[in-house]
């Protein structure tokens, strides 16, 4: 049997905090819309352990 090693995704307090005050700063309404978009997407590399 073959496992594959699970990897932990998690944001430290910070990058929450940052995360949110962009999203404030946004023109998005809805965050999950916006979490999407940005974080996942434009700012990968700046959250690299950003949560699916």
């Amino acid at each position: 049997m073959v496992r594959k090693k699970s990897v932990k995704y998690q944001l430290s307090l910070s990058e929450v905090a940052t995360i949110l005050v962009y999203f404030h700063l946004s023109h998005y309404r809805q965050f999950k819309n916006y979490y999407l978009m940005e974080i996942k997407k434009n700012l990968k590399s700046e959250f690299p352990k950003a949560v699916s």
